[in-house]
């Protein structure tokens, strides 16, 4: 027979572990919510970065057919040119013949500028070609970064956590920096206990 008093004193010393055990759990669980949320974050600004300088590159592309144009002018117009010019007006049939003022390099030819032109219009074909995939990437994987932090934002459990984390290594970011999260026995008690629900 248990007196009242020891009954009194064995309730209190479990609520009392239940209480610091409950606070042990949030504070390990801000742990692994911030180490996620960090980790994230600067997968997310790297590649925002990244589709940052394809942009630039991109806009840095944009006068592709510009460039085209001119090659195919100075073509057209190559009687009027001689080497040692720095410019030649020519009349632009691409835009009512108005005329049109372009830049030579006095060091070459006349056809050689032209290929000059025809040179620049090819390498920034060429760019936007291979970049227009690596665009699309990009933004998927800050499309998918963005949605695993609305997830970690709304999780409220350790078992919450573990899953965000394993679909973040599952998709491979190449994250060395996360590490195995270590959890204590109460933690694994509580996370085995919610699976079962």
């Amino acid at each position: 027979r248990v007196s009242w008093t020891a009954f009194c004193i064995s309730a209190l010393l479990d609520a009392e572990k239940y209480f610091f055990d409950s606070k042990q759990t949030v504070r390990e669980f801000n742990d692994i919510k911030n180490k996620l949320t960090s980790v994230v974050n600067a997968k997310l600004k790297k590649e925002e970065k990244k589709l940052q300088i394809i942009e630039e590159k991109t806009l840095a592309c944009e006068n592709a057919e510009e460039e085209r144009k001119r090659g195919e002018l100075i073509t057209a117009n190559i009687y009027k040119i001689k080497k040692g010019d720095r410019s030649v007006i020519v009349d632009d049939y691409y835009n009512d013949n108005a005329p049109l003022k372009i830049a030579l390099d006095e060091q070459l030819s006349p056809n050689a500028n032209a290929q000059r032109y025809f040179k620049k219009y090819k390498k920034k074909k060429n760019t936007i070609k291979a970049i227009t995939p690596q665009k699309e990437q990009a933004i998927s994987e800050c499309e998918y970064l963005k949605s695993v932090l609305a997830e970690l934002n709304i999780a409220n459990t350790i078992k919450d956590l573990l899953e965000i984390e394993q679909e973040v290594k599952i998709y491979t970011f190449g994250i060395e920096a996360l590490g195995d999260i270590q959890l204590t026995s109460a933690q694994m008690q509580a996370i085995m206990f919610m699976i079962e629900e």
